[in-house]
């Protein structure tokens, strides 16, 4: 192999992990910041299993090169998904539902404001306990 070709396969490897590392850098942060510390079970399992991946594209050698692209590829996918799932992306709230007549809703405080906006046409009564809130709606 040239010095050219084994130079540019050098820049490329670098690139690609470099990229992948700071994703990966960037997964374990959010583990552990979103949504509010202390952090649940589920996002330190899903930084573990990212990392399990991790090492085991490290004992990949030069000749399985299309198999580390491939883990590599993997490993940005799963990076992905954790963040969309540690930011809540896509995922419905309790104000994002419609409501309806005659239903119980128990609410965080955090949506009161919302739930008094969008039912305006209709009369409900609630309970506050502590940070929820149930409501009837009639």
């Amino acid at each position: 192999m040239s010095t050219l070709v084994f130079f540019q396969h050098t820049i490329v490897n670098l690139a690609i992990g470099g990229l992948t590392s700071l994703l990966v850098l960037v997964t374990v942060i959010s583990s552990f910041v979103f949504p509010t510390p202390p952090p649940t079970a589920l996002n330190i399992f899903f930084v573990v299993c990212i990392i399990m991946i991790c090492s085991s594209v490290l004992v990949l050698v030069s000749p399985f090169r299309g198999l580390i692209y491939y883990s590599i590829g993997l490993i940005i996918l799963l990076c992905l998904c954790a963040n969309l799932y540690f930011h809540d992306v896509g995922r419905l709230h309790d104000s994002d539902t419609p409501l309806e007549l005659g239903t119980f809703i128990i609410l965080s405080s955090t949506i009161k404001s919302d739930l008094f906006v969008r039912s305006e046409p209709h009369s409900f009564d609630y309970v506050c306990t502590g940070d929820k809130m149930l409501v009837q709606i009639y």
